[in-house]
């Protein structure tokens, strides 16, 4: 009895060596056949024989992958199921070479994931070093990074990530059991330390968090009013929840018949006032439309050619966001409609000038 015990456990011990051998020496372009398996599994358990090895395989393949049939089309309908497989497993073949570990992530995908953490400007660098350590990790020993040129921009941002997740784990809690929150919301104090906008909390109705270029905001109105108002996370404080439900999201006509994403489209750099659709005449050249697509995306509308150096275009979105934009791309772009939207812009243009001018 005692002798079975030790049997099986062997077989065991030895099933989680191929299994590791298997995960840090092969992937699509790195296989083994039989032969190279047991050389290295014979380095780390020199008892180990062909025979044993190969009921081990068995062993493990059975326990971390579908059965297969003897057609193969078990794995052919779900290949994705399959973590262990080898050459012509598709054809129900049993003489096993060719034979490879599926990791869970391909290397594009982790290539596609480190190139996310090491180009975020809200992850610290001794976070980075540790997570792309990690996920190197789930790659065979031939992974290589290959975009190691990637590096995060910097963030003058001194706030606890902690505090930002505690923010984002309220707000979170709050939308799932239909609650309000109530806040404390702040600004930056000349000393670096953030200082209340002003003595009572603000209690809202949060529907979304976003993040948009490296920080998080929250999407909300206040009481029974329609306006969506927008909130940084890192400037909120003393966040609760409260016993009060929240306002339904669809009495929010922005937010009701569109999602997140649809909102931010039409509220560029965060600002909340209205939508409204603007007529824009755009200089089409390369340097125009990237402007445009560095913008807006898709999510315009081509009305006419104007003459040979411009193109009149519409978008829908933030009156104080497009301002931001025509003064941002002055070269590129011109408000055409509506006119007291361009009206606007000249008088902000106009303050501007009077402020670098006067105090000459």
């Amino acid at each position: 009895m005692a002798s079975n015990r030790s049997s099986q456990q062997n077989s065991i011990i030895r099933a989680l060596k191929l299994l590791d051998i298997l995960k840090s020496g092969t992937d699509s372009k790195h296989k083994l056949t039989q032969e190279q398996l047991l050389s290295l599994m014979k380095k780390m358990d020199g008892s180990c024989t062909l025979k044993t090895m190969r009921t081990d395989l068995r062993n493990l393949m059975n326990a971390i992958n579908p059965i297969l049939d003897d057609t193969g089309e078990e794995y052919k309908d779900h290949p994705e199921d399959y973590r262990i497989i080898y050459d012509g497993i598709e054809e129900g073949r049993h003489r096993m070479s060719g034979i490879q570990y599926i990791h869970e992530f391909t290397n594009d995908e982790l290539d596609l994931l480190i190139g996310l953490i090491k180009g975020s400007g809200g992850v610290s660098k001794e976070s980075i070093d540790s997570i792309t350590g990690k996920l190197k990790k789930l790659g065979s020993e031939f992974y290589k990074y290959t975009s190691d040129v990637i590096q995060a921009i910097p963030e003058h941002n001194t706030i606890d990530k902690t505090f930002i997740n505690h923010n984002i784990w309220i707000i979170n809690s709050a939308i799932i059991y239909n609650k309000q929150i109530v806040f404390t919301f702040n600004g930056y104090g000349k000393d670096g330390t953030l200082t209340p906008v002003r003595e009572k909390k603000y209690v809202v109705n949060p529907y979304y968090v976003v993040s948009y270029q490296q920080k998080y905001y929250m999407l909300c109105t206040h009481g029974k009013y329609e306006d969506v108002h927008i909130y940084r996370l890192d400037l909120m404080s003393d966040i609760e929840l409260c016993e009060e439900d929240r306002e339904s999201v669809r009495g929010v006509p922005e937010l009701e018949h569109s999602n997140a994403k649809e909102y931010m489209n039409r509220h560029l750099n965060m600002f909340y006032d209205e939508p409204r659709t603007v007529t824009l005449k755009i200089k089409n050249t390369s340097s125009g439309y990237t402007s445009v697509h560095d913008q807006f995306g898709d999510k315009y509308t081509y009305k006419k050619k104007i003459d040979d150096e411009y193109d009149e275009i519409e978008v829908t979105v933030s009156g104080n966001a497009i301002i931001d934009y025509a003064i941002q791309y002055s070269d590129l772009v011109e408000i055409i409609r509506p006119m007291g939207l361009r009206n606007k812009l000249i008088d902000k243009i106009n303050s501007i000038q009077k402020k670098y001018t006067d105090n000459k």
